[in-house]
């Protein structure tokens, strides 16, 4: 949001933010498939980007990570870009994303058997993680922006003192 109020063109924002989600998902995929590796060597379903036979990362992998990144870069660019939401408080704006990745991401496990789907506890260990981590980082952000607010409070104070 405080990129927008620099003059920074919507593509820049989306290119941005489809660079650093993709970033995030591949490296979430390799620690999932490490874990994964680990802890479970006799799992049964395996996500289609997981290869554990030794060639790495399937390409077909990454293809559908790329196409989801985008499609959240998107959907991240849009809610938070106040050129077209500029009264929506930032909860909402998080629920809303939070809402984008859990359609986006079902339609993608449908598509690509990301995980079972007929499985009813693949989908609330799905919809539980995601909302832990879109509520553990809400939390965090509202912190650093409260801890923000604070400091950029004090220094205002020290400046006016200064100035009087």
């Amino acid at each position: 949001m405080d990129e927008e109020r620099n003059g920074t063109p919507i593509l820049t924002m989306l290119l941005r933010a489809f660079a650093t989600t993709f970033s995030w998902s591949i490296l979430a995929m390799c620690i999932t498939g490490m874990l994964i590796a680990r802890l479970f060597p006799g799992a049964g379903h395996m996500p289609t980007f997981f290869d554990f036979d030794g060639a790495g990362i399937p390409f077909t992998g990454i293809i559908q990570m790329a196409v989801f990144s985008l499609i959240m870069a998107s959907f991240a660019t849009l809610i938070f870009c106040e050129r077209f939401f500029a009264k929506m408080r930032f909860l909402w704006r998080a629920v809303f994303l939070c809402l984008a990745t859990l359609v986006t991401c079902s339609v993608f496990v449908v598509l690509f058997g990301w995980f079972p789907v007929h499985s009813p506890r693949a989908w609330l260990t799905f919809v539980l993680a995601t909302v832990l981590c879109f509520s553990l980082s809400f939390a965090l952000v509202r912190l650093k922006h409260k801890l923000e607010g604070k400091r950029y409070d004090r220094l205002l104070a020290n400046y006016k003192a200064r100035r009087n």
